[in-house]
């Protein structure tokens, strides 16, 4: 009688320990899978943030590009003033020669030289802002490489950022996965051996 009591007390406590061990088990793997939660979600709060900062980094540039066009646009305007002010002054001295001269040998040969003074002075012209234009639209040629690169660096970092959150969380749930199995594993094997002692006590 004592002993059939003492057999189902150890029965008991052998169950008891089992439970015990499983629902320990149990709370490390709810606790991994909650930790893959936060994972996931730090990750993409950081992916958020890393796309907010490209794209603060992009409107920056964006800006400058802007003010380089805004600045091309205006030379452009104050050019073509220039040239079509030193067009009207060059008619202007024309018609006076004409006026004064007549129309003969001698104001042909005036006109050709006064034609070619023109000319050389607006290829000056032309070769200045040439190469000030160039400059212009080499900077912004530059603002385009460099958004472009940002852009798209950025989207792999963001992927990246994505991606190993994304490991780091699988790598979690498949330690819960496995304390759970080791748990319930681990509590069937105390259940089998609880009741192999107790039908052989009994």
């Amino acid at each position: 009688m004592e002993v059939a009591l003492l057999s189902k007390l150890a029965f008991g406590a052998s169950m008891l320990s089992g439970v015990t061990g499983y629902m320990g088990a149990k709370a490390q793997a709810d606790q991994l899978d909650a930790n893959a939660e936060a994972v996931l979600d730090k990750s993409e709060v950081d992916a958020i943030t890393h796309q907010r900062k490209i794209q603060d980094e992009t409107q920056q540039i964006a800006f400058q590009k802007s003010l380089i066009e805004y600045n091309k646009n205006q030379e452009l305007s104050l050019f073509t003033s220039e040239i079509q002010g030193y067009e009207d002054s060059f008619e202007e001295e024309l018609a006076k020669g004409y006026n004064t001269m007549g129309y003969g040998g001698t104001f042909t040969a005036v006109l050709d030289a006064a034609e070619m003074k023109a000319n050389k002075k607006l290829q000056t012209l032309y070769t200045e802002k040439y190469d000030e234009f160039l400059s212009l639209d080499m900077q912004s040629d530059e603002y385009d490489r460099q958004m472009l690169s940002i852009t798209e660096i950025g989207k792999s970092e963001t992927a990246m950022i994505r991606h190993t959150g994304s490991i780091q969380a699988l790598q979690l749930q498949q330690q819960a996965d496995n304390t759970k199995l080791a748990g319930k594993s681990a509590m069937l094997g105390t259940f089998a051996s609880a009741a192999m002692g107790y039908a052989m006590i009994s």
